[in-house]
């Protein structure tokens, strides 16, 4: 090898590393978790300055601004997602008053929301659930509030749930959610079966209406088969 050979090599410069903040910032953005989002970009931003000031021998710019990017965009989806989440939450409380105002015997406040109202359910019948819930239970306070609190509930109870939804659907109601509902004798399982028209508010209205009693039986506004 010549002398001239060897001051090319020598005077190469070694080749560029990634930088690791970049390489972070890239995976943490796509780790699809809400926090991870915002960590991914401020990982990017961190990688920047360090890869400028290298000259050269740190690489990673392009992954640093993908993780950037991508982390943003995965913030702004999650945290679409977690406040619709909350408003679709929110809208159950529509039921909840339903079932509030039968047990206070405001039979005008729940007719809105069940289906073919006031027809399909008599005072007297609304009366009865009223009075067995409220035996039962006492007072519905309402549903868990905030999807943490609501995840947890509903976890919780998925047994309750899945009893509940078991003896809905032997009863012939297709169109059926259970969810976790808070007493102030303490928490159960409403089962909402879903009918076909829209209540004034634009919900569904509500074909039929359960509360789970502390035996496993339902307690059910209407006994009539669908």
């Amino acid at each position: 090898m010549t002398q001239n050979s060897q001051a090319q090599i020598a005077e190469q410069p070694p080749a560029a590393r990634v930088s690791t903040l970049a390489v972070a910032s890239v995976i943490a953005a796509l780790l699809c978790v809400p926090p991870m989002g915002l960590v991914g970009a401020a990982l990017g931003v961190a990688a920047l300055p360090g890869i400028g000031r290298s000259k050269g021998t740190v690489g990673g710019r392009s992954l640093a601004l993908a993780g950037i990017v991508a982390g943003f965009l995965t913030t702004l989806l999650w945290g679409s997602l977690l406040i619709g989440a909350n408003k679709a939450l929110g809208e159950l409380d529509v039921y909840g008053r339903a079932l509030r105002s039968i047990q206070q015997a405001d039979y005008g406040s729940a007719t809105p929301v069940l289906e073919v109202a006031p027809a399909a359910f008599s005072e007297e019948q609304m009366g009865a659930f009223g009075r067995e819930v409220t035996a039962e239970w006492g007072t519905l306070e309402g549903f868990p509030r905030g999807l943490l609190a609501f995840a947890r509930a509903y976890t919780r109870m998925g047994e309750d749930r899945e009893q509940a939804r078991r003896l809905a659907k032997a009863r012939g109601l297709a169109s059926v959610t259970a969810i976790p509902a808070r007493f102030d004798r303490g928490d159960t399982v409403v089962v909402l079966a879903f009918g076909q028209t829209p209540a004034t508010s634009g919900f569904p209205r509500l074909s039929n209406l359960g509360v789970r009693a502390r035996d496993g039986s339902m307690i059910w506004l209407s006994d009539a088969a669908p």
